[in-house]
C-alpha cells in the first residue's frame, strides 16, 4: 500500500468515526426525547383518569349501562325482575349448572340483563 492510499484510508476512517459520534449523538438524543414523551402521555393519562372519577356525569352513564349488577339477577320466572315486564328477549347465551338451565335474557322495557333458571327435566305434576 503506497502512502496516498495509507493517508486516504485514514481520512475514510476519520470521516466515518466522526459520521458514528454525529449519529451516536443525535440516536442518544432521539432516545432522550422518547423518554420525555412517554413520561408526559403518563401524566396525561393520569390526569384524564383522575377527572374522568371527579365527573359527576359518571354514576349516571354507569348506571344508564346497567350499573355495577354483579353476579347478573336469576329468576325463576320468565319475567324481568326489575320491572316485572313479559315484553323480555333471549340474548342467546345458556349454561348448564347442576341440573338447571340458565338462559340468558334481556327486558325489552328497562334493557336490564337477568338469567332464566329452569329444571332441565321438568317434573310430572299430579
Amino acid at each position: 500500500m503506497t502512502a496516498i492510499e495509507r493517508d486516504a484510508a485514514e481520512v475514510d476512517a476519520n470521516l466515518i468515526a466522526q459520521q458514528t459520534k454525529r449519529l451516536g449523538g443525535h440516536a442518544q438524543a432521539l432516545s432522550a426525547a422518547a423518554l420525555q414523551l412517554c413520561r408526559t402521555a403518563r401524566e396525561m393519562r393520569a390526569e384524564i383518569a383522575t377527572q374522568v372519577r371527579l365527573s359527576p356525569f359518571r354514576r349516571s352513564a354507569r348506571l344508564a349501562r346497567g350499573g355495577s349488577r354483579e353476579p347478573i339477577t336469576e329468576t325463576l320466572r320468565r319475567l324481568c325482575p326489575f320491572c316485572s315486564g313479559e315484553a323480555v328477549k333471549e340474548a342467546g347465551q345458556r349454561s348448564v349448572v347442576n341440573g338447571t338451565l340458565k338462559s340468558l335474557y334481556r327486558c325489552q322495557v328497562c334493557d336490564v340483563p337477568f338469567l332464566w333458571v329452569r329444571p332441565i327435566v321438568e317434573s310430572p305434576r299430579p
